[in-house]
């Protein structure tokens, strides 16, 4: 039986034996209804079991966590409706995550920017943006996990009262799911803390 597969930009197509296939589960277009500015500020004016932003952030040193430029994530439209609710925050510092990344992909910059602009429009002038470097800036130990990983966090988070972690969620190979977990680990970690981590995947009980 023939079957067709997306693949980048293209369209695979390859014929398997109807013994050999199971089931076929095709993915289910959906058409978007609704912008993403429209349905993120719903989101931002009805909190569920939460305080709403403003009030969290209010007079609190804020840390912004957003993912790198490998990321696809729709970051003009996010910082568009989400930075309004920061002025009030009495700083504001934010860190590319890029993990074990290049920190000085060209492509970073394109957020930087964006950051900077939607902080101006705001008028938040206490805010710095950095990129997590894991070879290169100085980390702190947070201590030993039970398993022995030392966690090595980036110093720029110490004095860090309200974390705000920007991240898409998707299916993931190895852990089964992505989600803002990873802004901490590996985003603002070392790479020596990711090395480790990383490597747990290739246990036979992994």
């Amino acid at each position: 039986m023939k079957y067709s597969l997306k693949y980048g930009s293209n369209t695979l197509e390859f014929i398997l034996p109807e013994q050999n296939v199971l089931h076929f589960i095709n993915v289910k277009q959906i058409d978007a209804k609704r912008e993403n500015r429209d349905v993120l500020q719903e989101a931002l004016e009805n909190p569920v079991a939460a305080p709403d932003l403003q009030s969290a952030v209010k007079k609190q040193k804020l840390t912004l966590l957003v993912e790198d430029a490998t990321r696809d994530v729709a970051i003009e439209d996010i910082l568009a409706v989400l930075v309004p609710h920061l002025k009030n925050a009495a700083s504001v510092t934010v860190i590319i995550c890029s993990g074990t990344h290049d920190p000085n992909l060209p492509a970073n910059q394109r957020i930087k920017d964006a950051l900077q602009s939607a902080f101006a429009a705001q008028g938040i002038r206490n805010n710095k943006i950095l990129v997590n470097d894991s070879r290169n800036v100085e980390f702190d130990e947070y201590g030993i996990t039970t398993i022995g990983n030392r966690v090595l966090v980036n110093r720029a988070v110490n004095e860090t009262e309200v974390f705000l972690t920007l991240s898409d969620m998707k299916n993931h190979y190895f852990a089964g799911y992505s989600c803002a977990v990873k802004n901490y680990l590996p985003g603002i970690c070392a790479y020596e803390s990711t090395e480790y981590n990383h490597a747990l995947a290739l246990l036979d009980e992994a």
